[in-house]
């Protein structure tokens, strides 16, 4: 690997360990020792470019104390300590900067900055005159306030705000009670939470492999009791079989219900024999005297 400063350039023999996400350089001859004897008592002193780093501690070879290794100073500055920031902006004199009610709190409460009334089951787009833009690789999520939420039955609908969106920060309150519910500027509506968002890109596969669950989806965990399972790639066979076992069934139903139906319209004949004893008495039919 070639580096260049200002003070000249040199080749430098560099070790690459592919780690995730990135990967690591260790340094040149990161895994050996300097072959050169140090005078006695002396450390070696060697250019910079010809020291030996191992993942951020210099080894120095010294004749009376062995190997003593130091810790490499930071020379990236202030990025080192970087924490991340939501930068934000008013937009009118009714903006309201974003407030944690505590310091352990998830969320920024947001505030109302005009007067709106929430019909009753129904829905109002509330604005709060501010801009907001989210840290590097996150984004900002719009959440309704547990307050609200339990003595107003209000929601929060639509809640993802973009890192690139740099309109009005309007908050859609959803009120889910029979009564209209009154907002007045200044009012705390929902709460700012910031969360990491993944960019991946798309990649299309004719099929995906299949899993234990299938195309099972709502409410296929309360079925069944709890700790069966099933081999994978079986769900769809197993499917087919429960179809085919609800047919057999309901086709046993029909031909009961047809049984006892020409049962009830046939008439039963009792014979002289059998209802008398006799032989000279004619049949008689049930239900007559």
């Amino acid at each position: 690997m070639l580096i260049e400063t200002k003070r000249g350039s040199w080749d430098m023999k560099v070790a690459v360990v592919d780690f995730s996400p990135y990967p690591v350089v260790l340094g040149k001859d990161w895994a050996g020792l300097t072959q050169q004897v140090a005078q006695a008592g002396e450390a070696v002193r060697e250019p910079f470019h010809k020291q030996k780093w191992v993942m951020g501690a210099r080894v120095v070879r010294n004749q009376s104390q062995g190997y003593s290794w130091g810790r490499r100073e930071s020379t990236r500055g202030p990025s080192m300590n970087w924490k991340p920031v939501i930068r934000w902006a008013p937009l009118s004199d009714k903006a309201h900067i974003p407030t944690r009610a505590y310091d352990g709190a998830a969320g920024y409460d947001l505030y109302a900055a005009q007067e709106q009334v929430v019909p009753a089951q129904n829905r109002a787009l509330i604005n709060t005159d501010i801009q907001v833009s989210s840290p590097p690789g996150s984004y900002l999520r719009i959440a309704p306030r547990s307050g609200l939420a339990l003595r107003h039955a209000i929601d929060v609908a639509a809640g993802v705000v973009d890192p690139d969106y740099r309109g009005n920060l309007a908050v859609l309150l959803v009120n889910q009670s029979n009564t209209d519910y009154k907002i007045c500027p200044g009012d705390r509506i929902a709460q700012m939470i910031c969360e990491r968002i993944w960019h991946p890109k798309l990649t299309k596969y004719k099929e995906l492999p299949d899993t234990q669950r299938g195309g099972k989806g709502f409410g296929s965990s309360d079925k069944g009791q709890a700790g069966e399972s099933q081999p994978p790639g079986k769900g769809k066979q197993t499917e087919q079989d429960q179809t085919l076992r609800e047919e057999i069934k309901s086709l046993r139903e029909e031909l009961e219900k047809l049984k006892a139906g020409q049962n009830q319209a046939s008439p039963q004949i009792i014979t002289p024999e059998t209802a008398t004893g006799g032989t000279n008495s004619r049949p008689r039919y049930v239900g007559e005297a």
